[in-house]
């Protein structure tokens, strides 16, 4: 009888031992498949953010070669940025209100301007010195930049750039880029410089 009890209590030890053994198997290869599955989401995750710095990449890219053919110039300098925009190119002649073919140069710009992290952006709008005389041209180019670097800060707005971040102010006839005394110098000084810095 004892030998029988003996033999009994073995079995029972051996079953317990194979569960503990079973079980820590069991207990592995589930945190096995955790840490798979964990390096899986990751890897997965890194993929998407990848592809989405590709793909802004690629927006960016695109929406330069379309201003580049329209003579905006996009100029950067460190974390600094400027896009340098001709005002001809965006508004009527000698006017505010934005001309009707200028819509896919400003969604460039604006895809642009959002595709950096920035809290602070200027607009800034300027002509050339043939409106009006003496005092009389220092207010009307005054007036007619303001009312230009706003239209483009209201167009940036509309694309769903922070109001908070974006400020305008038109300069009139200062700071000229080149002679007043030629139709090109004309040109390059009828402008809408927007700027800003970004982080990365």
């Amino acid at each position: 009888m004892k030998n029988y009890i003996i033999f009994e209590k073995r079995e029972i030890m051996k079953k317990s031992i194979a569960t503990i053994i079973s079980t820590g198997v069991i207990a592995v290869s589930t945190i096995s498949l955790s840490a798979c599955s964990s390096t899986t989401q990751t890897e997965s995750g890194a993929s998407n953010v990848q592809a989405a710095q590709l793909s802004q990449y690629e927006s960016r890219s695109y929406s330069l070669g379309i201003l580049k053919a329209n003579d905006v110039h996009v100029i950067r300098v460190g974390e600094s940025i400027q896009i340098v925009i001709p005002s001809d190119r965006v508004f009527n002649t000698s006017s505010a209100n934005l001309a009707s073919n200028s819509k896919s140069v400003l969604y460039h710009i604006a895809s642009i301007v959002k595709s950096y992290k920035t809290n602070r952006i200027k607009v800034a709008a300027y002509t050339d010195s043939t409106i009006g005389n003496g005092i009389s041209q220092d207010k009307a180019g005054v007036a007619l930049t303001d009312a230009q670097a706003q239209s483009i800060a209201s167009y940036l707005w509309s694309q769903g750039v922070d109001t908070r971040y974006v400020y305008s102010v038109g300069y009139g006839s200062a700071d000229p880029v080149a002679s007043n005394s030629t139709p090109k110098g004309q040109y390059d000084n009828r402008r809408v410089v927007i700027s800003f810095k970004y982080t990365v």
